[in-house]
């Protein structure tokens, strides 16, 4: 039997999506249904001219208080917009998330992964796979 991510479902990140910045921290992930899941990058710019997808920052890594921030005002805008409470979650690294339902915020080791993975386009982007790039170590 082949032994292929394709082969059990498996879709690891597309290249092109790498490219844009996806599968790299810190990224947030909003749930739009059970096991749907769309990623949006967070990318400090140098000048507001670049093009990204996802959430722009053009001042320097402020750390993980501006981070929360950001979240924070984006779900608002994407709950008011969208008429509904998102479920989302700040992914800062492989095991740390924070959690934001409702008005709570929640720190947790435990993110996201997994399911259809969408970019903010709403194209597919990965299956079944971790949602960040995995570097591995011989």
């Amino acid at each position: 039997m082949e032994n292929s991510n394709e082969s059990v479902g498996q879709m690891s990140l597309k290249k092109e999506a790498i490219a844009q910045g996806y599968g790299t921290f810190p990224y947030v992930i909003v749930r739009i249904h059970s096991a749907i899941y769309l990623q949006v990058p967070i990318k400090e710019v140098q000048r507001h001219e670049e093009k990204y997808p996802g959430e722009q920052v053009t001042t320097p890594e402020q750390g993980e208080t501006y981070l929360l921030e950001l979240t924070k005002r984006y779900k608002e805008a994407i709950d008011l917009r969208n008429n509904t409470n998102h479920r989302l979650c700040l992914v800062l690294g492989p095991e740390q998330g924070f959690f934001y339902e409702g008005s709570e915020i929640r720190p947790n080791t435990s993110i996201p992964s997994g399911g259809t993975l969408l970019n903010v386009q709403q194209q597919v982007i990965a299956m079944n796979v971790k949602h960040y790039i995995q570097t591995y170590h011989l």
